[in-house]
């Protein structure tokens, strides 16, 4: 298996884990990321923790084809530039989550749907295609 496989198949997976968790406990999310956003450093976390994920998918899965890869490529690129933003800037974390636990907990269980099925279609994809 090669590095790229390997990574839509990782990537399709946990899409597919993080969004059913995100269905099932919104709350907890909601709760992680209020308390990271009442921490003036929460934004640097998350940045220290997306910039290498991105990082690791731009190099390993930069494929620009007009078919499904190309949604793990773009994924990674805007996890890159994410995590940019936030380890250079982690002020702008405030700025871009809702102040609302239950706008939170809404926005979790949207969110959750589309990892869940989009995470299927990719991994169906990277696993059978």
């Amino acid at each position: 298996m090669n590095l790229a496989t390997f990574i839509a198949q990782a990537y399709a997976f946990s899409l597919v884990v993080y969004g059913l968790s995100h269905l099932f406990h919104p709350t907890r999310w909601a709760a992680l990321f209020l308390g990271l956003r009442d921490r003036p450093e929460g934004g640097l976390l998350i940045g220290l923790l997306t910039l290498p994920l991105g990082l690791l998918m731009v190099a390993g899965h930069n494929i620009w084809v007009l078919d499904f890869p190309v949604l793990i490529t773009v994924a990674g690129w805007l996890t890159l530039i994410k995590g940019t933003i936030y380890v250079l800037a982690p002020q702008t974390f405030l700025r871009a989550s809702p102040v609302s636990h239950e706008v939170f907990v809404r926005g979790f269980r949207k969110v959750g749907v589309v990892m869940t099925v989009l995470g299927v279609v990719l991994l169906v994809d990277a696993v059978v295609g």
